[in-house]
C-alpha cells in the first residue's frame, strides 16, 4: 500500500515536470511565431522554405508579391505547378545541387512586376539532428544598383587597364581585390592574394624597387597618408608593363591601417611620352638650326638695310645740295626783267624743284631713322611760338585752297617746355600739311591740351580735318613706309608716302610718345599725338596786368569754333570777353554798354560777317562820337582792307593770319589795351598789323 502510494507520487511529480517543459516549449514556439510574423510584415527580401519534395512549406509576403501570387496560393505547391518547363528544369537542378552541397550563392536577373531586377540568392539545405537534409530554404535580396555599379566598375577598370584592391598595411595582407587583378598580374585570382603583398620582390624590376620605400613606411606604421608611385613590373607571363599605383587610407585602428587603391597599366602612356619626347628633341634641334639660319639671314638683311639707308642718306644729301643751288638761282632770276612766258617757265622750274627737295628731305629723314641715326636734342623752347610758326607758315597754303586753319591752345598748356623743338615742328608740319593736302573744303583744326603731373606735361596734339577720310581697312597701314590711304591718291595728291612713317618714328623716339588716328570716309580724319615733356623754368608771358584786368573786349564772329578759341584765350589773359555773331548785334551791344556807363575798349572782328563785313562795322563805329575811343582788330586775309575808314579817331589793325598766330594777336591786344594807349610799338611787334585810320 505504501509502495503504490510512493509510485503514484512519483508519477504525479513527473507529470508536473512534463507540463512545465511543455509550457516552456509553447512559450518558445509563440516567440518564434512572433518573430516570423514580424519578418513577414517588415522584410523587404524574399524568404521561403521547401520540404524534400520541393513543396513550398513557407513563403513570406515579399516573395509572394514578387511572384505575383498570394501567400496561400504558394503553400504546398511544387515548382512544376508554377514554372514553365524550361525554367522548371533549372529550378529542379538547382534544388538538387543545394540538397547535395548544402549551400549556394548566386546573382540572377528577375522580372518583377514588369521591371528587370538583379537578385542575390543564398540557398541552403535544412537538416535534421543527424545532419540529413530534410528540405531547403532561401534568402534573396535585390542588388540591382549594386550589380550595375559593380559591372560599371568592372568595365571601367577593364577600359582603363587598372584593378582595384583593399590592403591591410600592418599585416601586409590583400583583403580584397577586383577580378581584374588576376589579368593584371598574369596569375589566378587565388595566386594574386599571395603575390600582391610581395610584388616588389617578385615582380618589380630591381632598379625600380626603391620607390616602394613609402609603401614600407605604411607597413611599419610610420605614415598613414596616401601615396602615388610608378614602377616597371614583369608579369608572371613575362610581359613588361609600366604601373602607376595610387592608394588612399580607408580605415585606421591602433594596430593597423587599411588602404584602398588601384594599379593602372600606363605602358601605352609611357610609350607615347617617349615618342613625344623624341619628337620634341628632334623638333627642338630643327628649330634651333632654323633659328640660327634666320638669325644669320636677319643680320645680313639688317646690314644690307643699313648700307642701303646710309646710301640713300648720302645720295639724298648730295642731290639736295645742287637742287638748293637751282632753287636759289631761280629766285635770283625771278628778280630780273622777264616777260610773262618766261616767268611762267621759271615758276614751273621753281615749283618742280621745291617738290623734289621736299621728296629728298623725306627720303633723307627716313634714311636717318631707318639707319638708327635719329637723335633728339632736348632744349628749353616756347611751345606757343613753335606751334604758331608752323601754323603761320602753312596758313597761306590753306587760304589758297579756301580752307579755314584754326589753332586752339588750351590755357592748361604751359608755354615753356624742354624738348626737341625741331622734331616737334616736324611732327606738326607733317600732320597739318597732310591735312591740308587731303582736304578740299571745310577746315583744319589744331588743338593742344595738357595734363600736368609734377614736372611732366602730358601734351596732347590733335589735328582734325574735314577731308577725304580713310577706309577702315586702310587705317592700320597708313603709318607704313611708302603707303597712302589709296594708291590713287599718290597720283592725285602727290607725295612719297613717307610723311606719316617719319612722324610715327619721331613720336616713338620721344619718351612715352604715341600717335593714333580716327577717320570716317568722306567726313574727315583726326590724328592724335601724345608726348611727355618736361616743364622749363620761365617767366609768365601771359597778358596778366593789374591795368588790363577785367577789361571788356567784344568778339564779333559767326564761327562758333573761332569764338570759343578767342574767348578761352582772352579769359586766360585776364580780359573779359563778350561775343556777338553779327555786325548788327555788335553795334547794339556797344550802344547799350555805353548807355549803362560801361565801355567796350576793344572790338575783335572777322572781316566776313555774312550780310555785313567787319569793315562795315568799323565804318559804323567810326561815325559814332560816343565810341571814338574804341579800338578794333580786324581779322582778315589783308586783301579786303583799304583806307575806307574815314574816322581819324578809330584805330583799326589788320592781320593776315586769322586765328593762326595767337602770339601776334596777344601782342595786338596788349598794344590796344595798354594804359598808354599808344600805337608806336616796335616794328617787330606791329609787323603784321596796319593802322588804317585817316590821317
Amino acid at each position: 500500500m505504501r509502495f503504490h502510494t510512493q509510485v503514484g507520487q512519483d508519477m504525479a511529480d513527473h507529470q508536473s515536470i512534463a507540463e512545465d517543459e511543455l509550457n516552456s516549449l509553447r512559450k518558445r514556439i509563440a516567440q518564434y511565431e512572433a518573430w516570423f510574423r514580424a519578418i513577414d510584415a517588415n522584410s523587404n527580401f524574399d524568404f521561403w522554405f521547401k520540404n524534400s519534395d520541393s513543396e513550398y512549406t513557407y513563403v513570406n509576403p515579399h516573395f509572394a508579391a514578387n511572384m505575383g501570387r498570394d501567400v496561400c496560393d504558394l503553400k504546398g505547391v511544387q515548382p512544376k505547378d508554377i514554372f514553365e518547363p524550361d525554367r522548371l528544369e533549372r529550378v529542379v537542378t538547382l534544388d538538387e545541387q543545394v540538397m547535395r552541397d548544402g549551400y549556394l550563392k548566386r546573382v540572377i536577373p528577375c522580372n518583377s512586376s514588369g521591371r528587370m531586377q538583379m537578385h542575390e540568392e543564398h540557398r541552403f539545405a535544412v537538416t535534421d539532428n543527424e545532419g540529413e537534409p530534410i528540405g531547403l530554404g532561401c534568402f534573396a535580396f535585390e542588388v540591382t544598383e549594386k550589380s550595375l555599379a559593380e559591372e560599371t566598375l568592372h568595365q571601367a577598370e577593364k577600359i582603363a587597364d587598372l584593378c582595384s584592391w583593399r590592403w591591410s598595411a600592418g599585416s601586409n595582407l590583400l583583403v580584397s581585390c577586383s577580378e581584374q587583378m588576376a589579368d593584371f598580374l598574369g596569375v589566378s585570382i587565388t595566386d594574386a592574394f599571395q603575390i600582391f603583398p610581395n610584388r616588389a620582390e617578385k615582380l618589380v624590376l630591381p632598379e625600380d624597387r626603391h620607390v616602394f620605400g613609402i609603401v614600407e613606411d605604411r607597413k611599419q606604421g610610420l605614415s598613414t597618408e596616401g601615396y602615388v608611385i610608378e614602377y616597371r613590373m614583369r608579369r608572371a607571363d613575362g610581359q613588361l608593363i609600366h604601373v602607376r599605383e595610387i592608394a588612399e587610407p580607408f580605415s585606421s585602428s591602433e594596430t593597423t591601417t587599411e588602404f584602398l587603391g588601384v594599379m593602372q597599366d600606363i605602358t601605352r602612356e609611357k610609350r607615347v611620352e617617349a615618342a613625344l619626347r623624341t619628337a620634341n628633341e628632334t623638333l627642338e634641334a630643327k628649330v634651333q638650326k632654323r633659328t640660327a639660319q634666320f638669325q644669320l639671314a636677319k643680320e645680313k638683311a639688317e646690314a644690307a638695310s643699313k648700307v642701303k639707308s646710309q646710301f640713300l642718306a648720302t645720295m639724298s644729301h648730295e642731290l639736295r645740295t645742287p637742287m638748293n643751288g637751282v632753287l636759289g638761282m631761280a629766285q635770283v632770276l625771278q628778280k630780273t626783267n622777264l616777260d610773262d612766258e618766261q616767268k611762267g617757265f621759271l615758276e614751273t622750274i621753281y615749283n618742280s624743284g621745291s617738290a623734289l627737295v621736299a621728296i629728298l628731305n623725306d627720303i633723307l629723314d627716313f634714311s636717318k631713322i631707318e639707319a638708327g641715326l635719329i637723335q633728339l636734342d632736348p632744349k628749353p623752347f616756347s611751345l606757343g611760338k613753335a606751334v604758331h610758326e608752323v601754323v603761320s607758315l602753312l596758313s597761306t597754303t590753306a587760304s589758297e585752297k579756301g580752307l579755314a586753319l584754326e589753332l586752339n591752345i588750351h590755357p592748361s598748356v604751359p608755354d615753356n617746355l624742354i624738348g626737341d623743338i625741331g622734331r616737334i615742328r616736324q611732327i606738326l608740319m607733317n600732320l597739318v600739311g597732310n591735312a591740308i593736302k587731303f582736304t578740299n573744303k571745310g577746315h583744319i583744326a589744331v588743338d593742344l591740351s595738357a595734363v600736368i603731373e609734377r614736372d611732366i606735361v602730358k601734351l596732347e596734339i590733335r589735328v582734325q580735318d574735314t577731308g577725304i577720310g580713310i577706309r577702315d581697312e586702310k587705317l592700320g597701314l597708313i603709318f607704313d613706309e611708302f603707303t597712302q590711304a589709296e594708291q590713287s591718291t599718290t597720283r592725285e595728291f602727290g607725295g612719297t608716302g613717307l610723311g606719316l612713317a617719319i612722324t610715327r618714328n619721331i613720336v616713338n623716339a620721344i619718351p612715352n610718345g604715341r600717335i593714333s588716328v580716327e577717320s570716317e570716309l568722306d567726313k574727315g580724319t583726326t590724328f592724335t599725338v601724345n608726348l611727355d615733356l618736361e616743364i622749363a623754368q620761365s617767366n609768365d608771358n601771359v597778358i596778366k596786368n593789374s591795368a588790363l584786368k577785367d577789361k571788356t573786349v567784344l568778339i564779333v564772329t559767326s564761327n562758333e569754333s573761332r569764338a570759343l578759341i578767342l574767348r578761352c584765350n582772352l579769359q586766360d589773359w585776364g580780359v573779359k570777353p563778350i561775343v556777338a555773331s553779327a555786325a548788327k548785334n555788335a553795334l547794339a551791344l556797344l550802344q547799350n554798354t555805353k548807355l549803362q556807363g560801361d565801355d567796350i575798349e576793344l572790338v575783335i572782328s572777322d572781316f566776313d560777317l555774312g550780310q555785313h563785313t567787319g569793315l562795315d562795322l568799323a565804318r559804323a563805329i567810326g561815325k559814332s562820337k560816343a565810341m571814338s575811343d574804341t579800338k578794333m582788330i580786324l581779322l582778315s586775309s589783308g586783301e579786303h582792307i583799304d583806307d575806307a575808314c574815314q574816322n581819324r579817331h578809330l584805330r583799326v589793325f589788320e592781320t593776315d593770319l586769322p586765328l593762326t598766330n595767337i602770339e601776334q594777336l596777344k601782342s595786338l591786344v596788349r598794344e590796344s589795351l595798354h594804359p598808354r594807349n599808344e600805337l608806336n610799338g616796335s616794328a617787330e611787334t606791329l609787323s603784321t598789323k596796319r593802322n588804317l585810320a585817316a590821317s
